[in-house]
């Protein structure tokens, strides 16, 4: 998977994610090329790796992640 999303979440803030399937799982997510994050969506978890960490953009990422559907491998 390779993916971008343009987002604004509504408090006057946009987003623009790059999201890559990881090799050992996960999803690696580049937001707004500041800061990197990996999502695990078996059990809805999202990690701060590297750049700029804020609970604004972590809010964002986590309720733009809970809103896409994974299908099962």
């Amino acid at each position: 998977m390779y993916s971008y999303a343009d987002f604004q979440p509504g408090d006057g803030t946009r987003y623009h994610l790059t999201l890559v399937s990881e090799e050992y799982g996960g999803i690696m997510i580049v937001c707004n090329r500041s800061s990197c994050w990996r999502y695990h969506p078996e059990n809805n978890e999202l990690k701060f790796i590297f750049g700029d960490n804020n609970n604004w953009t972590r809010k964002a990422i986590q309720d733009y992640m809970d809103h896409l559907e994974f299908g099962v491998e």
